[in-house]
């Protein structure tokens, strides 16, 4: 474009002055005409100008030449026009063909569309749209092409052959053109025969519509996928009008109402809304017209929605305005919250049955809000921290700084972990300081609420003194660990400090540990003379002054009775441990002062230094205790040290334990059985086991001659494995021969150290599992003095072999200084009177009434009586009237070897 031109897009009042002479009037008109032919200027333009001259100067023109300039500019703006706006209609091109003008021709050349004329299916005339939509240049080769070679395969047929029809009908056909290169194009193609100058014809105008399509296409998948996305959706959108009516709905909001969209379009939307409060429908567009007007840009409802069926439900209604091209609409989603509302009064009901529990339970509630990180603490949380209400906020770190400094943290981790889901609820304990300094233990229960995304949104709970629950608590624990008499350590917790010492002399290898085991002498006479409350507080007074004795660090336990232990650690020398039992021989020479009498009281010590022997703290106890049973032998008042100065009695019980040990390889040990009968029934009720030592050089050796000595060297303990297990395969055998008939049970007798220094439990349930018997058949016996010197071993052993159903007998009773009261403490279940009172018995002496007694105590206790040493029939006819259910003795028979006992049982039943 030259600069005139443009000149004349910019300053188009000034383009053509009104009072400029004619000839220069018409060279403009001229050159306007040019422009309308050969420029594609804005075409308002060019009509602006031709209207103003054609009103302004048509008149004064008189030249026919120069009115012909005028009609021709606004002939052809107007087509232009015509062009740009809607393209050139076939009556238009076939005016313009007609005319045949240069003028004409460039009037076609403007319109964007494909036209060309052709005749005989040639063509013969295309425009320049034309050339440039199909890819051919204009060199006039399109002209010689059929009118064919313009459409794809598909439809090029169908338009050759229907050609005539077509141009009749006038219609725009959907036809795909084919260009040069190969590309398909979508058109609207229209045709129509024509009289041109040189003959009939027909002309053709295509359309592209490419973009069209793809942009109708682009809108229809839109659509759909606006549409899927809707029906997606599990809550109800609904679109409604100005005057509430429905206009669209989703599948959810169909399903939500109860009815199909046909039916739902065209309804009021408040048919299906109610108010909660009184159940009357809700005026929807009054509710929402702050939106409606744009006042509002969202709002939202809880209101009772109507099914088509007539059911109800809660709903959450939500509407946001929707802006179209022609007018408002409303958006309404509709979330039906049955669910939630459940939930919410279950929740409800909940907390107020929590509070009504918490506020009888006198508990402090609260509840954190965690989205604002709020706390609400109530009046009664307040109070129990002793802080004025006024002094806390709502805060998280209101509580934490109450707290201990010591309990912060595991508080914090019981919280994060809760919230983390690693536990299902929160449970802390934990101290708070009051401001008077006083300090109370708090127990913190809650549980959290998580929201839809499963992010916690709220935890709620409450808070309990358990102030003297902990002090219970801890009292329970102390007392575990403690005598309650003396406040000392009690036999576990220096069994466990022991053991714990022993482990580190194991690994240090450098340190020295002792054990001193003290036994009060002669105390039982201080009991018996002076009663036991009298003998508590000589305990306590005993207590306080060992006390006095030992070094910071050392332990010093009461392990039952008047026994008590010390634990000496980091010794510096070994014999620091002989110094302390020497300081505290010497200190207890001194008496005592109790309730205003003056009582002496010394004491007998074992010592022992830890060794490499000693792995166990029960070991080193036992060695303990034989050296204080030395220093007792020896005289009381004294100390001995384990092992030294029994070299002589070592070497004579070192002689023995091989004899024995030599015995117990060559199964030189047998077991003899006597009979025991019940006396109402004359019945063999079952055996006692004895053991016998049939030694080549020397015969049958009594127990008497070998039992103390082995009691001594420990070989005892060993002995008394082999009777458990050979009584238990005797046992066995008789089950074998005779079935469950007689005898019911063997008893096997436990000696002193079987029950301090040896655990005969597992032997016995090894036995038993072997010979597949029950704990009932086999009878454990000990005697009286042996149960009252080791009260606290012998009742850890009854209590285990009760666990087994092993029946307990207390043997020799009568010769020890204990009373069915002391006894009864035990879980025992027969008594059996020594053979000295049973012997010695007559219709009116006092040994009678003594065996009358005990049996009466003893049935009512609920024990059964076994009278031992019954040798005559006057005998018998004495423990049969005073009640003893079963009697063993000479009488019946004397200690049987296996075979003669299976052949007493055999005769018996016969």
């Amino acid at each position: 474009m030259d600069k005139a031109t443009q000149s004349g897009q910019h300053h188009q009042t000034n383009l053509i002055p009104l009072n400029d002479n004619r000839d220069g009037i018409a060279d403009r008109l001229a050159f306007l005409s040019a422009l309308s032919h050969e420029l594609r200027t804005p075409l308002n333009t060019i009509g602006g100008f031709a209207e103003i001259m054609a009103e302004q100067m048509l008149g004064p023109l008189e030249n026919p030449k120069y009115q012909e300039y005028v009609r021709d500019i606004r002939r052809s703006t107007m087509e232009l026009r015509a062009i740009v706006e809607d393209g050139l209609s076939l009556p238009m091109l076939e005016s313009a063909l007609q005319r045949g003008g240069s003028l004409d021709r460039q009037l076609i050349d403007l319109s964007p569309d494909l036209i060309c004329a052709f005749r005989d299916q040639t063509i013969i005339m295309m425009n320049a749209a034309g050339h440039a939509m199909i890819g051919d240049d204009r060199d006039g080769s399109v002209e010689k092409k059929q009118i064919g070679d313009l459409f794809d395969e598909t439809c090029r047929d169908a338009f050759v052959e229907n050609i005539e029809t077509l141009a009749e009908e006038l219609r725009r056909l959907p036809l795909t053109l084919c260009a040069s290169d190969g590309r398909r194009i979508n058109a609207e193609v229209a045709t129509q025969p024509v009289q041109l100058e040189d003959g009939p014809a027909f002309l053709l105008i295509a359309r592209d519509v490419s973009d069209v399509t793809r942009a109708e296409r682009k809108i229809r998948d839109r659509e759909d996928r606006l549409y899927g996305i809707l029906d997606a959706v599990i809550d109800g959108i609904v679109t409604v009008n100005e005057n509430g009516t429905i206009e669209t709905l989703n599948r959810a909001a169909q399903s939500i109402f109860g009815l199909p969209e046909t039916t739902a379009i065209g309804q009021k939307i408040s048919s299906f809304l109610l108010r909660p409060n009184n159940s009357k429908p809700v005026d929807f567009l009054e509710s929402f017209q702050s939106v409606f007007e744009g006042q509002a840009q969202s709002d939202v409802h809880r209101w009772i929605a109507r099914r088509h069926d007539g059911s109800e439900f809660p709903v959450e209604i939500g509407v946001t305005l929707l802006r179209t091209t022609d007018r408002p609409l409303l958006t309404v989603l509709v979330r039906d919250i049955t669910l939630r509302v459940a939930n919410e009064n279950k929740l409800l009901e909940s907390e107020q049955r929590y509070a009504l529990a918490a506020s009888g339970a006198n508990d402090g509630l609260w509840d954190w809000n965690l989205q604002s990180d709020e706390i609400y603490f109530s009046s009664r949380w307040k109070a129990m921290t002793g802080y004025p209400g006024t002094d806390i906020g709502n805060q998280p770190e209101d509580w934490f700084k109450l707290v201990h400094p010591d309990d912060i943290d595991l508080l914090r981790a019981e919280i994060n972990s809760h919230l983390a889901r690693k536990s299902e609820h929160l449970e802390a304990t934990y101290r708070i300081r009051q401001p008077n300094g006083s300090i109370r233990w708090m127990l913190a229960r809650g549980m959290a609420v998580f929201d839809e995304n499963g992010n916690p949104a709220r935890m709620a709970g409450s808070q309990s003194d358990i102030t003297n629950q902990r002090k219970v608590q801890e009292q329970l624990v102390y007392d575990a660990f403690h005598d309650p008499l003396t406040g000392l350590p009690n036999r576990a917790l220096f069994m466990d400090r022991l053991n714990h010492a022993i482990q580190r002399v194991r690994r240090r290898r450098s340190e020295n540990v002792a054990v001193l085991f003290i036994d009060v002498d002669r105390f039982k006479v201080v009991n018996d003379s002076l009663g036991h409350s009298f003998g508590d507080e000589l305990l306590i007074a005993i207590s306080a002054r060992l006390n006095e004795c030992i070094r910071l660090g050392d332990t010093i336990a009461r392990l039952g009775g008047d026994e008590f232990t010390i634990l000496a650690e980091d010794l510096s020398t070994p014999t620091a441990a002989e110094e302390l039992a020497h300081r505290i021989v010497k200190r207890f020479e001194a008496p005592f002062q109790i309730n205003g009498r003056e009582v002496f009281s010394s004491v007998s010590i074992g010592v022992l230094m830890s060794n490499e022997d000693h792995i166990r703290a029960e070991d080193m106890l036992r060695d303990a205790d034989l050296a204080m049973y030395r220093a007792k032998s020896e005289g009381r008042g004294r100390f001995e040290t384990f092992a030294t100065g029994m070299r002589e009695h070592a070497i004579t019980i070192m002689e023995l334990d091989t004899a024995l040990r030599r015995a117990m390889e060559r199964d030189e040990f047998e077991l003899f059985y006597q009979p025991i009968t019940n006396l109402k029934t004359k019945a063999l009720s079952g055996f006692e086991a004895l053991i016998r030592w049939r030694s080549p050089e020397r015969g049958l050796i009594s127990p008497f001659d070998f039992i103390p000595l082995a009691e001594e060297t420990g070989l005892i303990v060993q002995m008394g494995d082999f009777v458990i297990e050979e009584a238990c395969r005797q046992k066995r055998k008789w089950l074998d021969l005779y079935g469950d008939q007689k005898p019911e049970w063997i008893s096997i007798n436990v000696s002193a150290r079987q029950l301090v220094g040896h655990d005969i439990v597992p032997v016995l349930q090894k036995a038993l599992a072997e010979n597949g018997l029950d704990g009932s058949q086999i009878k454990v016996e000990i005697t009286e003095s042996l149960v009252m010197e080791n009260p606290v071993v012998a009742e850890s052993l009854f209590q285990r072999l009760k666990e087994m159903n092993v029946p307990l007998c207390i043997d020799d009773f009568g010769t020890g200084y204990s009373s069915l009261g002391a006894l009864h403490q035990f879980p025992i279940d027969v008594l059996k009177i020594d053979k000295s009172f049973v012997q010695s018995s007559s219709p009116h002496g006092n040994d009678r009434e003594m065996i009358r007694t005990i049996a009466g105590l003893a049935h009512n206790l609920g024990l059964s009586v076994v009278a031992e040493g019954i040798e005559t029939e006057a005998q018998l006819a004495e423990v049969s009237i005073i009640g003893c259910e079963f009697g063993q003795g000479y009488l019946f028979s004397r200690p049987l070897e296996a075979d003669k006992a299976s052949q007493f049982i055999a005769d018996w039943q016969d």
